[in-house]
């Protein structure tokens, strides 16, 4: 397209461009409205050459949302939890907390704003809430009325955030909060022998996107998925999470 344009302007340039003048012209004329017509005349002529070699398409303009996530948010958060809780999986004081809390993180610190935050933050778990159909990004785009990128860029961030915060939030259970563990196991079981098992394992699987080159069937799940297991263990009395687990699923298909 550049020689295309180049070439054009190298005939352009050997047009006399006094041959645009109108016979009917007052020859009084200002001297911006000929620049002006000159301009005109270079356009037209440019395009007409363009159109030689080339053809135009008109453009369309793509359907998008126009109400960015976080702006249905702040409608849900006083109108309806669990719309809310349907698109970030937790609750309005839950993403507040979650969002400040990111905003101190580094992957954060050059986001200008906590309300930009909180929309970033909205996208990257609104992402990472789907799966199967409507779960690609194309979809997540046009249901959080951002591009595509930006779905992907603020995701990441998201997760580097989490990350992050990892350590310092989630911590093993103190003694204090292990007895209080066992003596719920006990009351709630009836059994007293039983409250040495204090901790809960819960998981799931997530799909890899191909067949892995190294130790593919340890990756093989049960449901015929090649996968990686998260299990995160918790206090069954508090639900508080002590520990998080990544790896494969190998013999644990039922975690």
């Amino acid at each position: 397209m550049h020689s295309l344009m180049v070439g054009s302007k190298m005939q352009l340039d050997l047009m006399d461009v006094n041959a645009t003048s109108h016979p009917n012209y007052d020859l009084e004329e200002s001297d911006d409205d000929m620049f002006d017509h000159a301009v005109s005349f270079t356009l037209i002529r440019t395009y007409n050459i363009i159109s030689q070699s080339r053809y135009t398409v008109e453009h369309l303009q793509l359907l998008q949302r126009r109400d960015p996530l976080i702006n249905m948010l702040d409608r849900y958060a006083v109108s309806n939890y669990k719309l809310f809780r349907g698109a970030v999986c937790m609750t309005p004081d839950a993403f507040q907390a979650l969002t400040y809390r990111l905003s101190t993180t580094n992957a954060f610190r050059s986001t200008s704003s906590f309300w930009h935050v909180q929309q970033q933050v909205a996208v990257g778990l609104y992402q990472l809430g789907q799966s199967g159909n409507g779960g690609g990004v194309c979809d997540i785009a046009f249901a959080c009325s951002c591009s595509w990128g930006l779905v992907h860029e603020w995701t990441d961030r998201t997760i580097a955030g989490l990350y992050e915060l990892n350590s310092g939030v989630v911590t093993f259970a103190t003694e204090d909060k292990c007895a209080k563990a066992k003596a719920w196991v006990a009351d709630k079981s009836g059994v007293k022998e039983w409250s040495r098992g204090w901790l809960v394992v819960d998981g799931t699987h997530i799909n890899l996107a191909w067949k892995p080159a190294l130790n593919a069937c340890k990756h093989y799940s049960y449901k015929g998925d090649y996968t990686f297991n998260i299990a995160l263990v918790f206090l069954p009395h508090s639900l508080h999470i002590v520990k998080s687990v990544v790896g494969h699923p190998g013999s644990s298909h039922d975690v």
